[in-house]
């Protein structure tokens, strides 16, 4: 009954005002200005009543801002412009909802210049806030018109002061129409220019928000100009870009009670930063979309074209899927054939999506190479955790800290939240640099191992199963284990390592790159400076301790070789050792080797002991042998040593003849005392002794010969050449000769280093 009488008197009220709307042209004015502050202007303002819906016409509508406002915005002073617009009204539908119900509107033109609010977004320019407040609920306004018919829409976007890149855009004219038939909808936008093109077409029935709604979009572009849709959609994001020049096509579908599908077609695009760093340029793809609000959203595209900064970009196919509900996504799936990491690290880079320290690390790591395979799971909720899975093709990265460096790595790898694990198979050229062990990067022709990883308590713990590789241009066989416990903060304590590696039928020429620098720097100088050529039968090197350079104390470094056919120089003063057989162990500072069998000059060494020490005072090596070979081998060896004798000069022109017996050497050499002056270096102490039997010596420069000599002799470095009473002939007649004097001591000799006496009968004819 009420809702009767409302009707009545609207309509008694209606048919005696409407005729009379233009005298209330002033009223309406005044109205409009002292609500927003704004200089109105209303000309051909008229009325018709139609069966409670009334119609307003409007022939010319333009709000102007004041003087002050205006100073503020120089970029305009017309606020809103619209001619021949038509508006309707359904009083029935009003008085029921409680709120004006618009059915109809029409306008020949209408202009908008509009101005970004911060905590509004894009507003009307010069309303005041508090005017623009309010939540305008576009879905049901599109559910209630019956028709919208705008021949020429445009609007203007004000530069925003804060950005001096960004200028003002004027759109090109949108023509605009929408019917509506019951709950069947159409919306038709066209934009039409002398560069560019676009037309929208939305046809649906039912109710946009329920599940048995049905709706189709077509959107066709050509050369259109999306750098204001963009600043619409988000300011803030997109101000600094200009994305032009767009081709293509899109259609969107919805069927009932069914999910949304998309798909787009573009032909071409761009996309760029106002001040020429970064440029998307000749944009192509083809793309699909899936979206449920209550479960998830999913994109993928394919046949993807583009050059990023003048290079061509990656991935021209991938997959994203957006899992939980529209309110609150909780996982992010990623799954790709391929992606170009140093695209994608200089991507992130450039746009400051991660922390600072996240930066830091990828500008560190140098990432570059390809991904393939991608499968990854992103968590965007609490209490979820990452996953992925992807194939690294011909990886580059960096050493950093305890990160190693990387070339040419192909591996495969696996993660799930904090752990997960890499698999490199039968890896030909792998380039592998750990710059907390080794000065230069390890080059291997093959390799193949699996290394799990865990991050826990803040660090960062990483262990091989077995390692199995080569080394290029060796033919040796390699195995490995290792297992590193990193810190991850400066202030925790020194990462630990666990290293080794054992050979099989190897080459020693390709040791050293396998000795970490860790190891005592005398040890590790000597093991370099052996030019140690062998064949390894078996070896290897157990390292354990810590990467902190200031902790050499807590380190632990075991090695053996088993080795043959070696050729070795213990100190580059002294000739090689050649054709050695010998177990080599080192422990640490103290290193010694069995050998059982050597050449050294012409001299065979028999069951060999062999130590090189590092101590207070220097480092030492020495070897004790029993020796085989000729006297005149001996004597050639003095000669070619770097001990300063006095009487080798004097027998350069001697010849001697027979065999060692029961001979036997002891050799101790200072190492890298050829920097230290004379008076302060260790000189090499060498101990000799061997029995003579029938030997002989031809002393050429005097035409002196003695033969058949007999008893023992001795070499020492602090008495020279001594013996007890040797026996031998000369001129046919018997000799007895002593070397040295036995009966002082050694620092008392006055003739050191030689003294001869010989007792002979001597023929006058003689």
């Amino acid at each position: 009954m009420l809702a009767c009488v409302l009707a009545l008197s609207a309509t008694l009220l209606g048919r005696l005002l409407m005729p009379q709307a233009a005298l209330l042209t002033p009223q309406l004015v005044r109205f409009l200005e002292a609500n927003t502050d704004l200089h109105w202007e209303i000309e051909g303002l008229s009325g018709e009543w139609q069966h409670l819906k009334p119609s307003f016409r409007i022939e010319s509508l333009t709000a102007l801002l004041n003087q002050t406002q205006s100073s503020l915005h120089s970029d305009t002073r017309d606020i809103l412009q619209m001619s021949e617009a038509e508006l309707q009204i359904d009083l029935l539908a009003s008085l029921v909802d409680l709120e004006w119900r618009i059915r109809q509107f029409k306008a020949n033109k209408i202009q908008l210049p509009l101005q970004y609010v911060e905590s509004l977004g894009w507003q009307l320019t010069g309303l005041a806030p508090s005017q623009q407040e309010g939540n305008f609920d576009w879905i049901d306004f599109y559910q209630q018109m019956q028709l919208v018919d705008i021949r020429q829409f445009d609007w203007y976007m004000l530069s925003p002061s804060t950005n001096p890149h960004v200028q003002a855009y004027q759109s090109n004219p949108v023509q605009l129409l929408f019917q509506a038939n019951k709950d069947f909808r159409q919306l038709e936008i066209v934009q039409s220019a002398d560069t560019e093109r676009a037309v929208v077409v939305v046809q649906s029935q039912g109710e946009l928000r329920q599940p048995d709604l049905q709706l189709e979009a077509y959107i066709e572009a050509n050369n259109l100009n999306l750098t204001p849709w963009l600043m619409l959609f988000d300011k803030n994001r997109f101000e600094a870009w200009q994305a032009d020049r767009w081709s293509g096509q899109v259609w969107l579908n919805k069927t009932a009670n069914q999910d949304w599908q998309a798909s787009v077609i573009v032909s071409e695009g761009s996309l760029s930063a106002l001040d020429a760093s970064k440029a998307l340029q000749h944009i192509s793809f083809r793309a699909g979309l899936a979206f449920s609000s209550e479960q998830y959203l999913a994109l993928r595209w394919h046949d993807f074209v583009a050059d990023w900064n003048q290079q061509a970009l990656n991935p021209s196919s991938a997959e994203l899927i957006l899992q939980g509900r529209s309110e609150q996504w909780h996982a992010l799936s990623i799954r790709s054939p391929l992606l170009d990491i140093g695209q994608l690290s200089q991507l992130v880079n450039d746009q400051r999506w991660l922390t600072k320290k996240s930066h830091e690390l990828i500008n560190s790591l140098n990432p570059k190479g390809r991904l393939r395979q991608i499968e990854m799971t992103l968590p965007l909720a609490e209490k979820l955790n990452f996953s992925g899975k992807a194939i690294l093709e011909d990886v580059e990265l960096t050493a950093w800290k305890s990160v190693p460096g990387l070339k040419q790595a192909d591996i495969y790898l696996e993660a799930s939240q904090n752990k997960g694990f890499f698999q490199v198979g039968d890896q030909a050229e792998l380039s592998v640099f750990f710059p907390k062990v080794y000065r230069q990067p390890l080059i291997f022709s093959k390799a193949k191992a699996q290394i799990n990883w865990i991050i826990e308590n803040q660090r960062l713990l990483l262990d091989s199963d077995t390692i199995d590789f080569s080394m290029l241009n060796d033919p040796s066989n390699y195995a490995g284990r290792f297992s590193l416990n990193a810190r991850l903060k400066a202030e925790q304590a020194a990462s630990q390592i666990s290293l080794e590696i054992g050979i099989l039928n190897g080459q020693g020429k390709e040791l050293p790159k396998l000795l970490p620098y860790t190891l005592p720097a005398k040890t590790l100088a000597w093991l370099n400076d052996t030019e140690l050529a062998a064949k390894i039968v078996d070896g290897g090197l157990i390292f354990h301790g810590s990467l902190d350079k200031n902790k050499k104390a807590h380190r632990s470094t075991q090695l053996y070789l088993n080795i043959a056919d070696a050729s070795i120089q213990f100190d580059r003063q002294w000739s090689k050792a050649e054709g050695l057989d010998g177990l080599f162990i080192m422990n640490n500072n103290y290193s010694s080797m069995i050998i059982p069998q050597a050449r050294f000059e012409q001299l065979s060494l028999k069951n060999a002991m062999a130590s090189f020490e590092v101590g207070g005072n220097g480092s030492f090596f020495s070897i004790e042998s029993p020796v085989s070979g000729s006297l005149q081998s001996v004597i050639n060896a003095l000669q070619h040593s770097p001990l300063e004798l006095d009487f080798i000069s004097t027998m350069q022109g001697w010849v001697f003849t027979g065999d060692l017996h029961q001979a036997h050497m002891q050799l101790d050499v200072p190492i890298g005392q050829t920097q230290l002056p004379s008076s302060q270096a260790v000189q090499p102490e060498v101990d000799f002794r061997t029995e003579l039997i029938d030997a002989a010596v031809d002393m050429h420069n005097i035409n002196l010969s003695i033969h058949a000599l007999q008893g023992p002799l001795r070499f020492t470095s602090s008495q020279g050449l001594v013996s007890q009473p040797l026996v031998g002939e000369l001129w046919g007649e018997p000799i007895n000769i002593v070397l040295g004097d036995y009966q002082q001591q050694e620092d008392a000799i006055d003739y050191f280093p030689f003294q001869l006496e010989a007792t002979t009968t001597v023929t006058t004819e003689r």
